[in-house]
């Protein structure tokens, strides 16, 4: 009688251990982003033989500033979790469905992250590292709003040309904020 008491109440505090186990995987959300608006123009005038040609170049550069929150601060599966930046941006007049997003943007080292994103009817940066706009507003104003987002990319394939490229990896994410208050940036006149 003593072995089936003992053997029965050794099966109910297993049994009753492992309900009370559960994983220890805590989700990380990073915080809202701040970021501020401002204009870069490079335009310039070019003279030569025919004449003196204006070139206009601009760009309104969002300006994130980074948190403490640079460092990889979580292991998913052996992957550090690195915090990244998506940006969405629309007309004044339109609504958010129709904005333009550009996702998963690696933060800088610096106490700022600037993205630039180009204005004008042709792209003033071709095959540069800015994000043509163009003519995206008939108000002649652009909201942004910034999220940032946890997450880790896995390889699909081995030694592809560039494993962030989406048909060669996979982003995992782990965490996002929600998006942060919307900025309206005015464009300037001619």
């Amino acid at each position: 009688m003593r072995t089936k008491t003992a053997l029965i109440l050794v099966i109910v505090m297993l049994v009753s251990g492992l309900i009370s186990i559960e994983p220890a995987f805590t989700q990380i959300s990073p915080n809202v982003p701040t970021f501020s608006l401002r204009l870069e123009d490079d335009s310039h005038d070019t003279v030569n033989a025919t004449g003196t040609y204006h070139t206009k170049i601009q760009f309104i550069d969002v300006v994130i500033n980074n948190t403490g929150e640079l460092s990889n601060y979580a292991v998913v599966n052996e992957t550090l979790v690195k915090l990244y930046y998506n940006i969405r941006v629309k007309d004044h007049n339109q609504d958010w469905s129709t904005a333009m997003v550009t996702p998963n943007l690696a933060p800088s080292t610096t106490g700022t992250t600037t993205i630039k994103f180009g204005l004008g009817s042709t792209n003033p940066d071709p095959g540069g590292w800015s994000i043509w706009i163009g003519k995206i507003t008939r108000s002649g104003k652009v909201d942004f709003q910034v999220m940032g987002i946890d997450g880790f990319y896995t390889k699909l394939v081995d030694n592809p040309p560039c494993w962030r490229i989406p048909q060669y990896s996979a982003f995992n994410e782990t965490g996002r904020s929600a998006w942060s208050n919307t900025q309206t940036f005015t464009i300037p006149s001619v």
